[in-house]
């Protein structure tokens, strides 16, 4: 039995159908197994724990009020692009050349693909070059509301995203780059199905917000305990997105263990459609509803690295920050001791340190 399964005996919760605080349940929401590292879930603990009492009234919680992408991501595409940053969309990048100077190691150029053109990109003495490790979605396929994802086995070179064919590249001729094959190859460790659930059925919506018992404009989770697939669903504050029409609420989900049969739906969660998963969650819900649901449309999608980033790792599997003197790392799958890759947040830390360090800034973070 691994280490991690014994502490998540130790402290097994049983939350069914109730308002969670949000960052404390982070590491559980999203895909901590028992097969996954004792580390990362010790550093969660860590992390939240003295912030327990603040978290029933989510007093040290930043709420975006829409969907992430919206209230994170664009804003500060737009303030960069404002500032003159040259964003390049759809370029390859093929390799990196790195100097062979034992002493101080640094990357010196790109070669690059965009279309059918190729193209080489050669970096000044003091130029730095930040990369964002590893991808959680790569491989991904999407299904519709009445079809399963279709999707195939993936090997370690199979629909991989940027971001992990440079980092296969980078550690297989560097080894202070760490180890990426171990995150990227271990499908049935890290395997997610989610949906989303947009409909026009108000009065299905605040049946479900009314289950929660959940007052939080950050929104509530439903946790479905008894469901053979460990189903988890977020019922976000109303719109998500800016843009959304009043009459239309949307949702979304997560299960933990889709390869095993559903309680009602007697198949695996990777054969299901999106009516199949509304299925199986309203009669766990106990709603009295008969699917499908009119004017409620679900879209499932496979997910074979979502919680790469838990795997168990050896020591030096994750690189450091900067393995290279004008080369940053950043993201989840970076080594920043004491802090977890659980949330957000981490990649905020490992950006800040990356540029404190490449810049030669003096800053805590």
């Amino acid at each position: 039995m691994s280490l991690l399964g014994n502490l998540v005996r130790s402290v097994r919760i049983h939350v069914i159908l109730h308002c969670l605080p949000t960052p404390f349940l982070t590491f559980i929401r999203f895909g901590f197994q028992p097969w996954h590292s004792a580390a990362e879930f010790r550093r969660s603990l860590r992390q939240y724990l003295p912030q327990f009492h603040n978290l029933s009234i989510l007093s040290c919680l930043d709420i975006t009020g829409y969907y992430q992408y919206e209230s994170l991501y664009l804003p500060v595409y737009f303030y960069l692009q404002s500032c003159g940053v040259d964003f390049r969309f759809g370029v390859e990048v093929k390799d990196m050349e790195v100097t062979n100077d034992s002493a101080e190691q640094r990357v010196t150029g790109f070669n690059l693909v965009q279309g059918n053109l190729k193209l080489r990109k050669q970096l000044g003495e003091n130029d730095i070059v930040i990369i964002n490790l590893g991808s959680t979605i790569s491989g991904s396929a999407v299904g519709t509301n009445d079809s399963a994802p279709v999707w195939q086995s993936l090997n370690a070179a199979d629909v991989l995203d940027q971001n992990w064919s440079v980092w296969l590249d980078l550690g297989t001729k560097h080894e202070r780059f760490g180890n990426p094959y171990n995150f990227c190859t271990r499908q049935s460790e890290s395997m997610l199905v989610s949906f989303t659930i947009t409909t026009q059925d108000v009065v299905f919506y605040d049946d479900l917000v009314s289950l929660s018992n959940c007052t939080s404009e950050a929104g509530a989770f439903l946790f479905l305990d008894d469901s053979n697939w460990k189903i988890n669903l977020c019922i976000p504050a109303q719109p998500a997105f800016a843009a959304q029409p009043q009459d239309v609420r949307v949702l979304w989900g997560f299960a933990r263990f889709p390869e095993a049969e559903g309680n009602y739906v007697k198949r695996t969660m990777l054969r299901c459609s999106g009516a199949d998963i509304t299925t199986e969650v309203l009669g766990h819900l106990k709603l009295h509803y008969n699917p499908p649901l009119p004017h409620t449309v679900t879209i499932p999608r496979a997910m074979p690295r979502m919680s790469s980033l838990f795997l168990t790792r050896a020591l030096g599997d994750r690189p450091s920050i900067t393995p290279m003197s004008n080369v940053g790392l950043v993201g989840p799958f970076t080594e920043f001791p004491r802090y977890t890759c659980a949330d957000v947040s981490y990649g905020i830390r490992t950006a800040q340190m990356a540029v404190y360090k490449l810049m030669g800034m003096e800053g805590n973070v």
